[in-house]
């Protein structure tokens, strides 16, 4: 049985231009407002935890309840859901610096309080959280067939589309995640913005449906309600952007006549005949779009004298590796795939290293998303097996591809864990100016914890620069801190 509800982060900040009700925060929404969404067309309304609608609004209308829930309030929180009489809860919890025996024992205490409260809940897929990787999630539901997903897949889009190959290397793993997929939050992105506007995302708009698709075929088949939820977030929360980039204020598009175009189209996609062939997993980001500049690495490292750059996904890349380069270079290298195993990454790392040492070259592997360095976790995992390895630490695309930074202190910790490993560092800025993230107030607030994870940077030597065009958006607060550290 499909549901659509709107999720009410789509309503905070809306404009005075908007054809929808603004809030001033999730919280607040009153009677009035929730039956101007019934008449958009919307089945209920989505709150987000610990509460966005009044009890009234609960008692006369039918909703469901998004939450970030720590593993301990797991229990409490099935509980006061079911009590407040939604449909259904997703929960996002974790911090995707989980082992996978922690990833699993987290799981079993999610399905311990379906289970005790007798409500249904769906475990979201979502950067920096347990299901933050998509591999490991379908390890998840191999081991628990009991376990049902919320699919957000604009996290993974984001995260995992700059792979070789793109998303359609994912194909397997998102058949199963899929197949077990209960509700969704409706939300389209590419891998420079976790959130687009409706006329912005046409390249990626077939994957979407496809994905959507393949989804809502379950909603016939299922006792429970499935709800399709779309969640359009103000620029201020960091996944949209600005309409202009020295702008604080313009949203890119109308968001609430966003979401009743994606409400419209879930309901067309439920109905349609789906096969076994996937049709649009096609989409793949250009090669240099996450692309920092050699200059900006050679002012903001200890390495002067960095002289090029490659892409390298198999051994047998490696012939004509290096070629014409002097004794004493420095080359920065993407490295294989996020998807590749050790199995694979020990022994082409072994032979690139191996080649570098043989020409006197010191090589660089850079912390991209998608190659073999994709978050915190997969890097230290290489320097336990090749002490050889050395990086050019991006903390941008860390923090896009696994939003560590909800996070803090196990960001810190294990960035810390890898400073003796790193040779270069982004210019952190800059790296925001060519990935267009997210606005001027989004990228302050994560500076203000980057600042904090850098702070061992300065005794290595390290530079951090702020290119002129972001100057006038940092805050006074990260540019002191930014000063104390040159």
């Amino acid at each position: 049985m499909l549901r659509i509800h709107l999720n009410l982060g789509t309503l905070v900040g809306l404009p005075s231009t908007s054809a929808g009700p603004s809030l001033t925060a999730v919280g607040g929404l009153s009677p009035a407002q929730a039956q101007q969404v019934l008449e958009a067309g919307y089945d209920g309304v989505q709150e987000a935890a610990p509460g966005g609608a009044s009890r009234t609004v609960c008692e006369q209308f039918e909703t469901s309840i998004a939450g970030v829930i720590p593993e301990n309030d797991l229990r409490d929180f099935a509980y006061r859901s079911k009590d407040r009489g939604h449909l259904l809860a997703t929960v996002i919890t974790g911090d995707g610096f989980e082992s996978d025996d922690d990833a699993a024992r987290i799981v079993e205490t999610f399905l311990e309080a379906e289970a005790a409260a007798e409500f249904p809940m769906n475990l979201e897929t979502h950067r920096g959280s347990v299901t933050q990787d998509p591999f490991r999630t379908a390890r998840l539901l191999e081991r628990f067939p009991e376990l049902r997903l919320n699919g957000d897949f604009s996290h993974w889009v984001s995260a995992y589309s700059p792979m070789p190959g793109g998303i359609a290397e994912l194909s397997e793993v998102l058949g199963l995640v899929c197949s077990r997929t209960a509700s969704l939050h409706g939300r389209m992105s590419d891998a420079s913005r976790v959130q687009l506007s409706l006329a912005d995302a046409v390249a990626v708009k077939p994957l979407f449906e496809e994905l959507w698709r393949r989804c809502l075929r379950n909603a016939a088949n299922s006792a429970r309600p499935f709800i399709f939820a779309p969640e359009l977030l103000s620029p201020l929360a960091g996944y949209a952007p600005f309409a202009a980039s020295d702008s604080s204020v313009a949203e890119a598009s109308d968001r609430f006549a966003d979401a009743s175009s994606l409400q419209l189209l879930a309901r067309d996609l439920c109905g349609r005949r789906i096969d076994n062939k996937w049709e649009a997993l096609s989409y793949e980001p250009s090669a240099d779009l996450n692309d920092v500049s050699l200059e900006e690495y050679r002012t903001s490292s200890r390495c002067p004298e960095l002289k090029g750059r490659a892409r390298i996904a198999r051994v047998d890349d490696l012939s004509g590796f290096l070629e014409g380069a002097a004794s004493g270079d420095a080359w920065l290298v993407k490295l294989g795939s996020v998807a590749d195993d050790e199995a694979k990454v020990r022994p082409l790392l072994e032979a690139l290293l191996d080649k570098a040492d043989a020409c006197g070259v010191r090589v660089l592997l850079e912390t991209s998303r998608g190659t073999v360095a994709h978050d915190p976790v997969r890097a230290q995992c290489l320097t336990e097996y090749e002490p050889r390895v050395r990086f050019a630490l991006n903390f941008g695309e860390w923090h896009f591809g696994g939003e560590f930074l909800l996070n803090p202190p196990q960001a810190i910790a294990c960035t810390r864990r890898l400073l003796p490993f790193v040779d270069a560092v982004a210019a952190v800025q800059g790296t925001a100016e060519k990935l267009r993230l997210e606005g001027p107030s989004g990228w302050n607030t994560m500076h203000h914890q980057l600042a904090r994870a850098i702070g061992a940077a300065s005794t290595l030597g390290w530079q951090i620069m702020i290119p002129p065009v972001q100057r006038k958006t940092a805050s006074p607060k990260w540019l002191q801190t930014l000063r104390a550290q040159d």
